[in-house]
């Protein structure tokens, strides 16, 4: 069962997609697993569901998940003598350092789709997939770029897939990227 912070991103997350592509579906409620419905589900004159996954700047093949637990609140963080919170390299114990970061997050949206892909839904009129990207500082002609180095698989049961991020250079505005079966983007004002 999902923890409440997992709900919210997830319905945060379809709802700023649907905003954003100007659909005129309403929220209602969280799909139920045990039936293969996706995360959450929209009601309009069909209902659509929206299966939601995250990507992000991923730690190597040995620590994939390393970005992701560091982000969690710990009671005595660590900070350089710059005060920037470090994460600790486990192998090594010395802090980590985030080079090839657009690398990593073409990495970690290619494990999303690919896992999310091979899944099967069921309960819903239209599949949408949406990954929102946890990259505070790739830019909006990065993920343009991330984008093109992606694989779709050929067999997927989504009628649309996007990756939803924060436009840095934008004033923290979101855009949904579509990148599946078109590439375009759905650019919000300020949030």
């Amino acid at each position: 069962m999902p923890d409440q912070k997992q709900l919210d991103l997830e319905k945060f997350t379809a709802e700023k997609i649907v905003q954003l592509c100007g659909e005129l579906v309403i929220f209602t409620g969280h799909g139920d697993a045990t039936k293969r419905e996706p995360d959450t589900l929209f009601s309009g004159q069909q209902l659509l569901g929206i299966e939601v996954t995250t990507a992000y700047y991923h730690g190597d093949e040995d620590d994939p998940n390393l970005h992701a637990r560091g982000l969690e609140i710990r009671p005595n963080p660590k900070f350089d003598e710059h005060g920037v919170r470090r994460l600790i390299d486990p192998k090594t114990g010395k802090p980590k350092i985030w080079d090839r970061m657009d690398e990593r997050l073409t990495t970690s949206c290619q494990r999303a789709l690919n896992e999310k892909c091979s899944k099967r839904y069921a309960g819903v009129d239209h599949l949408w997939l949406g990954i929102y990207a946890d990259a505070p500082v790739t830019e909006s002609h990065e993920f343009d770029s991330i984008v093109k180095q992606l694989a779709i698989p050929n067999i997927n049961p989504f009628q649309r897939i996007f990756i939803l991020h924060v436009t840095a250079e934008r004033w923290d505005g979101y855009r949904a990227l579509e990148i599946f079966p078109h590439l375009r983007g759905f650019l919000s004002d300020r949030t």
